[in-house]
């Protein structure tokens, strides 16, 4: 595991204009993990919660 460096804070403005650069600096990777595994935990919740209730209500 690598840690940010206060350069990877510095440049994080930068950074984020760019589509390569939000994987590039470690600050930025680890917001990209954090959104990426948020939002497909509420796409399989919405999923199964429709799935479920189109079982128990549509037969």
């Amino acid at each position: 595991m690598r840690k940010p460096k206060v350069r990877d804070f510095s440049s994080l403005r930068h950074d984020v204009t760019q589509l390569k650069g939000w994987w590039q600096n470690r600050v930025s990777r680890t917001l990209l993990v954090f959104i990426l595994a948020t939002l497909g935990s509420a796409i399989g919740t919405w999923v199964a919660g429709f799935r479920i209730a189109g079982a128990l209500f549509g037969g």
